[in-house]
């Protein structure tokens, strides 16, 4: 599997211009290609990248309260390869969106609630998920959501800790998300 890491900008011109149209895929592969041989990395004390804390300093110099999330690859005894953010929360897509083009079903407060939007203003870093895979889809409000491999991406509320995995197979739709984008399986 090739691993890359991109940031949220690189996502959002890989997959749209100013007003949204797709770059050609000589355009995303060239994009990729960069980030496959130049933008992989480590921290000197060996933690990933992607797994980072606050924002940063907000305009009155006090610590911003909104955090930059990595989302990532990982192992688990029962999914398999999962993809999971910075809080090892699992990620999820669901069967009753459209992936050509990519389009959320979830909009509705009684979808939302439950089920919150990976945005791309979330999502600085990827750790283990090939760039050219990586994309974007505009909800009704206007907001940006992540998608892989056309599959708009969410959370799980009811996943309280590091692990949990409440959301795969809920009501048959809706599944833990794998690295290409597919149904996670044991």
């Amino acid at each position: 599997m090739n691993e890359a890491v991109a940031t949220s900008v690189d996502i959002e011109e890989t997959v749209c211009r100013r007003r949204g149209a797709p770059v050609s895929r000589r355009g995303a592969a060239a994009l990729a290609l960069l980030l496959l041989t130049g933008a992989c990395a480590t921290n000197p004390d060996g933690t990933s990248p992607s797994l980072i804390g606050p924002a940063g300093p907000a305009a009155d110099g006090e610590t911003s309260p909104e955090y930059r999330m990595g989302v990532q690859v990982v192992q688990t005894p029962n999914l398999g390869e999962i993809l999971v953010d910075h809080n090892q929360n699992t990620i999820y897509r669901y069967e009753k969106d459209a992936t050509n083009p990519p389009k959320s079903n979830c909009v509705e407060p009684d979808c939302t609630l439950k089920w919150t939007p990976l945005l791309t203003a979330e999502v600085e870093t990827t750790n283990g998920i090939d760039a050219v895979l990586l994309g974007m889809t505009e909800r009704p409000n206007g907001l940006r959501q992540v998608t892989l491999n056309g599959h708009p991406l969410y959370r799980y509320v009811e996943d309280e800790k590091a692990g949990d995995a409440f959301g795969d197979g809920l009501d048959g739709v809706w599944f833990a998300v794998t690295a290409t984008g597919e149904k996670a399986r044991g």
